[in-house]
């Protein structure tokens, strides 16, 4: 973190920091010499929030990270993820509308956020904004998510639900045996083999647990299923661990900034040297980093996330090209 000296008011010369969109100072009295640290940030002053009954309220950041955080109770997503997104919100709030904003609008980039950043937050938010009165209501809202699938039980009964919900659901208390990003990459696997690969949206539990139960083997740990009546699965910890990883905020590092294609054929180069151990599951870590690093943003942007996509995509087809026997975690 890049650091620079200031002298504060009624204090001495100390570190200041910038974190997102807050500026962190450690301050010094002259007089006594105690130490305190104080953080500034923009007001957003002229933005105004129009309410559905058409009252009129200030924009607050705060009141926006406090929504944010309740729907992420609970969740594997850090504060600064949570900082993240409330930016790259009130950015794109700012760059669509002048001195009004509907408060709609606001509703929806945080639903179009949490979409991407976590399903379950994102049905908790989407229950609560929506107002659903009715049950169909809800489940139309979950068809949403790309991972959707419609799931058919033992006693006849069909209901919509997201592959990462159900996956968080069927490992239930061994879930912290598992890292997030695993089951955010089960889940996937999962979705894209039935959405993508067989081109069916049906699947019933038995076919989804032993699908699943298959992406976590690939992914390096070991399942039972302990419940055979309730499709509960047991996972235990196993060689993911120990698996290869490469960091891409370094890859994109090496190339400089800007150089997109370079880093593409770095990465190729890169995953046939892990592959050359035969592993069993390849990690790359840092994709956020990594791709501000290369599209030169110090937030997150539209082009980041397409950008984002680009790269999974690709590791995607490079290991299909090169091993089909390899699990893969990005996070």
């Amino acid at each position: 973190m890049s650091q620079t000296r200031r002298v504060a008011r009624g204090g001495g010369p100390l570190p200041t920091s910038r974190e997102g969109a807050t500026i962190r100072r450690r301050r010094e009295c002259l007089g006594c010499g105690f130490r305190y640290t104080t953080y500034e940030e923009i007001e957003h002053e002229g933005i105004m929030v129009v309410k559905r009954d058409d009252r009129r309220e200030v924009f607050s950041r705060e009141k926006l990270i406090h929504s944010l955080r309740t729907a992420c109770q609970k969740r594997p997503i850090g504060p600064k993820e949570i900082e993240s997104l409330a930016d790259s919100i009130i950015d794109d709030i700012e760059n669509k509308f002048d001195r009004e904003t509907p408060s709609m609008a606001i509703g929806e980039r945080v639903m179009e956020g949490l979409r991407k950043l976590d399903k379950v937050a994102y049905v908790r938010f989407a229950s609560v904004y929506r107002r659903f009165e009715e049950p169909t209501e809800f489940l139309q809202e979950i068809k949403k998510l790309e991972d959707c699938l419609i799931f058919h039980t033992p006693g006849g009964d069909t209901f919509p639900c997201s592959a990462e919900m159900l996956t968080i659901e069927l490992i239930g208390g061994h879930s912290a045996k598992v890292e997030p990003e695993v089951v955010r990459e089960a889940a996937a696997a999962v979705a894209h083999y039935f959405r993508i690969e067989l081109g069916q949206e049906h699947v019933t539990l038995d076919e989804f647990t032993e699908a699943l139960s298959k992406a976590l083997q690939r992914l390096g740990y070991d399942v039972i299923l302990t419940d055979p009546a309730l499709d509960e699965l047991a996972v235990v910890a196993g060689s993911a661990e120990l698996s290869p990883a490469l960091d891409l905020r370094q890859v994109a590092t090496s190339c400089g900034k800007g150089f997109e294609l370079i880093f593409f054929q770095y990465l190729r180069t890169e995953l046939r040297n892990l592959l050359k151990a035969s592993p069993r599951v390849l990690r790359f870590h840092n994709l956020r980093s990594c791709v501000k690093q290369l599209a030169g943003r110090q937030r997150w942007c539209p082009h980041c996330e397409q950008l984002s996509d680009q790269i999974v995509e690709y590791v995607r087809e490079c290991l299909s090209s090169e091993s089909n026997e390899v699990g893969l975690v990005i996070d």
